[in-house]
Parts: C-alpha cells; sequence; structure tokens
C-alpha cells in the first residue's frame, strides 16, 4: 500500500519542486521589502486606514499595526496570498490523485488487484497532505531565514503556527476535491466545485466584518479558522486547529463512502 502513496507524490515531485521554489522565492521576497515598508512608519499607517473597508477587511486581514512584523507578514502573506496558492495547489491535487488518474485509465488497475477502495482513498488522502507538509516546511525555513536576514521582530513558534494553520486549510480543500472526484470521477468537476467553494466562502469571511447578514455565515466558512485568531500575533488556537482536522476527516469518510459504492466500469 505505501506504493500508492509514494507514487501519488513521485508522480508529482516537479510540481513540488517548482511549487516549493515559488513559496522560498515569495518568502524572501517578502521579507526584504520589510526594512522599507518599516522606515515609512506611520504615514503608511496612516494611508492604510484611508483605503475603503471591503479593501482592508480583505487584503489585511481587519487591518492593525502594517509596520509591525506581524502585521506586516500577516497582510501581505496569510491573510491573502497564501490562502490563495494554497487552494490552488492542494485542489489540483486533491483531484488529480483520484479523478485525474481515472480519466487517464490508471486507477482501475490499482482497484483491480488485492486492495480495499478505502485503503485507496485513505493512502491518497495522505499523499496530499505530505505534499502540503512539504511546502509547509520549505515556506516556513524560508520564512524564518528571512526574518532573521531583514531582522523581523516575529517569533518564530508563531511562525511556525501561521504556516500550520496554512497546511490545515489546504488539506481541508484537498480532501474536498478527492471527495467530489471519489463521487463523480470527473477532474473537472473535482477542480471546479471546490474552486468555487473556496472563492465563494473566502469573500464570506473576508467581508463578514462588514455585513451582519456574512458575520453570520463566517463561522461556517474554513477561513475562519484557519487566520481568524490570528496566529502569527497569538499562536496556535487548538480549537480552530481542530475544526480544520475534523472537517478533513469528514470529508474523508465521504470520499470513501462515495468511492466505495460507485461503479468505475461505468
Amino acid at each position: 500500500m505505501a506504493s500508492i502513496f509514494v507514487k501519488a507524490l513521485r508522480d508529482r515531485r516537479r510540481a513540488l519542486l517548482w511549487w516549493g521554489l515559488g513559496m522560498m522565492g515569495t518568502a524572501f521576497m517578502l521579507a526584504s521589502f520589510y526594512p522599507t515598508i518599516r522606515a515609512t512608519g506611520d504615514d503608511l499607517n496612516t494611508y492604510i486606514e484611508n483605503l475603503p473597508e471591503a479593501i482592508r477587511a480583505l487584503v489585511l486581514a481587519g487591518g492593525g499595526d502594517f509596520t509591525s512584523g506581524p502585521g506586516y507578514l500577516n497582510s501581505e502573506l496569510f491573510s491573502f496570498m497564501l490562502p490563495v496558492l494554497v487552494l490552488i495547489f492542494s485542489v489540483g491535487v486533491g483531484a488529480g490523485v483520484l479523478a485525474g488518474e481515472e480519466r487517464e485509465g490508471r486507477l482501475e488497475l490499482v482497484v483491480a488487484g488485492p486492495v480495499a477502495r478505502r485503503r485507496v482513498v485513505l493512502q491518497k488522502l495522505a499523499a496530499v497532505l505530505a505534499g502540503m507538509v512539504a511546502l509547509g516546511v520549505v515556506l516556513w525555513a524560508a520564512l524564518a531565514a528571512g526574518v532573521e536576514i531583514w531582522d523581523i521582530p516575529v517569533e518564530h513558534v508563531n511562525l511556525a503556527a501561521a504556516v500550520l494553520m496554512g497546511v490545515l486549510l489546504g488539506w481541508v480543500f484537498g480532501a474536498l476535491a478527492l471527495a467530489v472526484g471519489a463521487a463523480t470521477g470527473r477532474r473537472g468537476m473535482a477542480i471546479g466545485i471546490p474552486a468555487a467553494f473556496g472563492v465563494a466562502t473566502f469573500f464570506v469571511n473576508g467581508l463578514a466584518p462588514l455585513s451582519s447578514v456574512l458575520e453570520a455565515w463566517r463561522p461556517l466558512t474554513p477561513f475562519y479558522y484557519y487566520n481568524a485568531l490570528e496566529p502569527i500575533r497569538n499562536g496556535l488556537d487548538p480549537a480552530h486547529t481542530l475544526v480544520l482536522v475534523a472537517l478533513t476527516a469528514i470529508l474523508g469518510v465521504a470520499a470513501v463512502l462515495a468511492f466505495e459504492r460507485r461503479d468505475l466500469t461505468t
């Protein structure tokens, strides 16, 4: 069974390499800008305060001191850029490891052997997590180095907490893509449905502070548990962490049940 897990990662080794290099470059680029941001001081904070509320809510995660280390990284990376990158990567991998292989005619060879379908799904789900963890480690290492090089006042444990929440967020959407692929066998749907859900819930979570109607729906979005308590400032929150893990577990069970009941010959 380890071969299914390993093969899922091996098939995506080039993508993981390029994504890792991209994450590393992004982290160094953002960290290198911080001395300039810090030098602008109050003028930049004043400019940000005059931006439309919708922009501040979506991109700046509700505001805060943009020139502080946590405020800068939260606004520039963790509130907007990282969720978008995580969504793209995780949905692509989650859709590819099951529905993608089925479309290419390779999955039938796997399930025809002496292996339970549920184990196939669980190995694929583990591969999604492994890919997310690999990128998370690269991102954290690059950020930790950038924090030291450019003297950004951020605690490394909080930095690790913020990256971990990004990994778990990606695992949720990867599991959703896997579940849709398991139920339909269509890679397009396995990409489109999670992507649409991700975009919709991102805007609901981001614009919730501006609308009492959206605020009521905010706890139903994965993005709320990812960054509502700003782990880059406050560290890891066990309750929010468990919610993301539980969501992934529920989606994993749904994927197993859907895949076990579906006729792959049609």
